[in-house]
């Protein structure tokens, strides 16, 4: 078999720095120096088919000519050789950069890998019945110049080699070096600094530097006109920079570096990704024996794998432009804002050393938590719909893949995950963790697949259909969702969200209900089910009545919305010791007490003779206080007595729809003060008792009631409804001075 060489020399170069005959200085066909003590030798093999390649005294490649193969494909000897030491079947190759030959797609010759990168093509033999051109195959040589050098030739290519002894690296002159720092871009004026390593085998730093600047606000730098002895070099940029999301400058500056082979291109760019391989590339050469070129695939590809993105096509890391166009740019641009977030310089600073100090070793990142959270930054990003998101449909692709991959939703749009899919995340370090989908103790948000291949937040009623399917209820029974815990109803067979009025009154107004009147859960009133909801339904007051088992006499009652009103004044005979105590009748007539019912002192309706309160007596009543209400009902409190007046419309003009329609005073302008009652509480103006006076005073301009809140030793607490306005409020009076009372039910 024949070689023939891509890129003549440089490829040449190439294959024998694979087997240890070229120095890290070399990039000429004029000499090819070995480092090592002992060096590599070349000699030809026994039968002349092509030269074995010794190093170290072992035999680590065999480069067989090709000539006379006789199935024009493997050429003589060659038939299945990798990297062994006789060219068949060989695995244990010494110089142990796992080589191998592929077949080319045309069978026209063999694609030599070595750590992954390929090195060169050999093209099948002259007289091979399947060579492709096989006529150009001139095949390689080695010859002996003295004792210390040899010389290669293939084809019309030659190089000229030392067989070991002394190291002497051959200086590589470059005329420029351009490239773009980026973080976001580094600032104009920010540091760029090249240093030269001193080898492929330790990367070690010498001291040949050199310093230019960032140009422009986008991150450009050249170098110019500068000697290397070795090709290998690191670039670091020290500055501050605009960040990619906010577009802003930051406040203080951050570092960058990039390990780069300034023989193979004149541009390099550094970056996130080119810090963060650095470490690992290092460790990869000088602990583990592969090659630069093979070291950086193995980094990039860890690195991004980490944010769930196959790099498989990318160019190399220091070839990617932020603002590129590419897939690979793309993917550069995502882990840059993912990892740069909501921190300032400084955290993002110490989080690059402990993810570069991570990955080091194994190449893993293994600070779940840190990840996790990365996630869910990512997600709020993504449902933000951020400028950048809209504008760079490939950058957007990356960062939903992250976040939605690393907390276990999968991939939106792909098979396994369709349109409506509805998942709960199962990384336990996010925010949005559930153990299983019915898991509602950390979080009750739950994730829908759209359409456009993306996830957002599902609605309740989205997530809590996933398990739970309700059976319809047609009387309005409100249900709650399993997940959200929202409130449905079923409306003409179809599951909606329950009204806040609805939730309120217990029961939904379904189309089912529509114009009859219910009387809804914890309700005393009945309402009509409308177009507006559940409406009071005036034409059916809940009248009642009860007899009070202490003297047998019999009251109305009203329900109000949720409370159970005395629709009439109390008009109980409160004794101590068979004597009347606190409580008057119109006139002193006891004919009057059944249309007005009784007046009663503090004392009188706080039952004093159990609690010893009233006048001059300052007491702590447990609430409710039944104090002269009869068994079942109590003093109504201020707060009742609020509840009551908002049910019927609030404070201001309140006083209307509770006030009777007739026995009120016009008032100082002539107007009169009678009200509607529409909700039959039946509010009489029978005045008050003063102390020491007969009688009522004021019966046609006033009704107050007491209340069982009291105001130190000599006020209690009273609702007041006037002549003179329509509003109602609760005032304080003597607790000897003698009101009204309406008990509401327990």
């Amino acid at each position: 078999m024949t070689y023939r060489f891509f890129q003549k020399r440089a490829i040449i170069v190439g294959l024998l720095a694979l087997f240890g005959l070229v120095s890290c200085g070399d990039s000429s066909s004029q000499s090819a120096i070995d480092n090592s003590s002992e060096g590599c030798l070349m000699e030809p093999l026994a039968d002349d088919s092509g030269i074995k390649v010794m190093c170290y005294g072992d035999s680590v490649a065999v480069l067989l000519h090709g000539k006379d193969g006789s199935d024009g494909k493997n050429g003589k000897d060659g038939s299945d050789g990798k990297d062994g030491k006789d060219g068949k079947d060989g695995k244990d190759g010494a110089d142990g950069k796992s080589c191998n030959a592929v077949p080319l797609q045309d069978n026209s010759g063999l694609k030599i890998l070595c750590g992954g990168d390929s090195v060169g093509v050999v093209f099948n033999g002259r007289d091979g019945k399947d060579g492709k051109d096989g006529k150009d195959g001139a095949g390689c040589s080695i010859k002996k110049i003295d004792d210390s050098k040899a010389r290669i030739v293939c084809g019309t290519d030659s190089i000229t080699f030392n067989l070991g002894g002394t190291s002497s690296n051959v200086v590589i002159s470059i005329d420029s070096l351009t490239g773009v720092a980026q973080k976001g871009p580094f600032l104009k004026g920010s540091s760029v600094y090249l240093y030269e390593l001193s080898d492929e085998q330790s990367l070690k730093q010498t001291k040949g530097n050199f310093i230019t600047n960032v140009k422009s606000d986008d991150g450009r730098f050249k170098f110019t006109d500068f000697d290397l002895g070795c090709q290998y070099a690191m670039l670091l940029v020290d500055g501050r920079y605009k960040n990619e999301l906010t577009e802003k400058a930051t406040g203080s500056a951050i570092k960058l570096k990039s390990l780069i082979d300034v023989s193979k291109s004149k541009s390099a760019n550094i970056n996130l990704l080119t810090h963060l391989e650095y470490e690992r590339i290092h460790y990869l050469v000088t602990q583990k024996n592969i090659s630069v070129d093979s070291a950086k695939v193995v980094a990039q590809s860890e690195i991004f794998k980490l944010f769930h993105i196959d790099a498989a096509k990318f160019d190399k890391s220091e070839k990617l432009d932020l603002y590129g166009k590419t897939d690979a740019d793309a993917a550069l641009l995502a882990v840059s804002v993912l990892l740069q977030g909501n921190r300032d310089e400084s955290d993002l600073s110490v989080l690059l050393t402990e993810i570069s100090d991570d990955i080091k070793e194994d190449g893993k990142w293994d600070d779940k938590k840190t990840l996790a959270m990365i996630a869910d930054w990512a997600q709020s990003i993504d449902e933000e719909s951020i400028d950048l998101m809209k504008s760079n449909q490939l950058f957007a692709k990356y960062i939903r893949q992250y976040w939605s991959v690393e907390n276990g939703l999968g991939i939106c749009g792909s098979k396994s995950v369709f349109k409506g899919t509805v998942k709960n995340v199962s990384n336990s370090g996010s925010k949005y963790y559930a153990a299983k989908y019915a898991d509602t103790s950390k979080t009750k948000e739950r994730f829908i697949c759209l359409e456009n291949s993306k996830w957002r937040l599902a609605t309740d009623i989205e997530k809590d259909t996933v398990e739970w399917k309700p059976k319809n209820s047609k009387d309005g029974t409100i249900l709650a969702g399993p997940i959200s815990g929202r409130k449905y109803v079923f409306d003409k067979d179809t599951l909606r969200y329950a009204t806040e009025s609805e939730i309120k009154d217990g029961k939904g107004c379904v189309s089912y209900l529509k114009n009859k009147s219910v009387m809804l859960d914890n309700q005393y009133s009945y309402y009509k089910c409308t177009e507006e909801g559940w409406t009071y339904d005036f034409e059916h007051l809940n009248i009642g009545s009860f007899e009070d088992a202490r003297d047998g006499k019999t009251y109305k009652t009203v329900g109000i919305k949720s409370q159970m009103w005395m629709a009439e004044n109390l008009n109980y005979d409160y004794q101590i010791d068979d004597v009347s105590y606190g409580s008057v009748c119109y006139d002193d007539d006891p004919s009057n007490c059944d249309k007005y019912g009784r007046l009663y002192t503090w004392a009188a309706i706080m039952d004093s003779a159990n609690t010893k309160c009233g006048w001059k007596y300052e007491c702590s009543p447990k609430y409710p206080v039944q104090g002269i209400c009869p068994d079942g009902w109590h003093l109504p409190e201020n707060s009742e007595w609020e509840t009551l007046i908002e049910a019927v419309g609030g404070a201001k003009d309140g006083a209307i729809p509770l006030k009777s329609k007739e026995g009120w005073s016009d008032n100082d302008a002539g107007v009169s003060s009678n009200g509607t009652d529409l909700y039959g509480f039946n509010a009489i103006p029978v005045g008050y008792q003063m102390e020491n006076a007969s009688g009522y005073t004021a019966e046609d301009k006033l009704v107050c009631y007491w209340s069982p809140t009291e105001e130190g030793l000599h006020y209690g607490h009273i609702m007041e409804f006037h002549h003179y306005t329509q509003n109602v409020r609760v005032s304080i009076s003597l607790k000897h001075w003698g009101y009204s009372v309406r008990c509401v039910k327990d």
